[in-house]
């Protein structure tokens, strides 16, 4: 499994181990409040698009991304992580299908300013495009 991978899947296991939860109803939100053990709504705040946390909990997924928004600022400094992460997106996002970069670079959280800018990640998708449009399922 590639770095890019294997940070992607950690992360991920750390944000679904949150105990938050989701309802797009009054119904939904009291069926999960009920699950949870939540016996009024004075203990949960919404995080937005329709997702709720203890207020206890708020400071722990604040922090964890915070720290998510780091390692992924250190991780993008690694040249071979960088590239790994440009070529994920580039097929995840059928780059060969639109050869447009937006939803790549919005899902690797870099602008275009950065990656203009940035000598490590210019050349990351400099090499990841061109592996990736070479190896692409014509």
């Amino acid at each position: 499994m590639c770095k890019y991978s294997q940070h992607k899947s950690r992360q991920e296991s750390e944000l679904d181990a949150m105990p938050m939860f989701f309802a797009y109803s009054r119904e939904l939100l009291q069926e999960q409040m009920e699950t949870k053990g939540i016996t009024s709504v004075d203990e949960i705040i919404s995080i937005g698009a329709g997702g709720y946390i203890k207020k206890d909990d708020l400071n722990s997924l604040v922090e964890m991304v915070k720290r998510h928004v780091n390692e992924d600022t250190e991780a993008k400094k690694d040249p071979e992580f960088a590239y790994q992460m440009f070529l994920y997106e580039l097929g995840n996002h059928e780059y060969c299908i639109t050869y447009d970069l937006t939803d790549t670079l919005d899902a690797c959280g870099v602008t275009e300013e950065e990656l203009e800018n940035d000598p490590v990640l210019s050349e990351a998708m400099t090499r990841a495009r061109k592996d990736y449009l070479a190896n692409a399922n014509w």
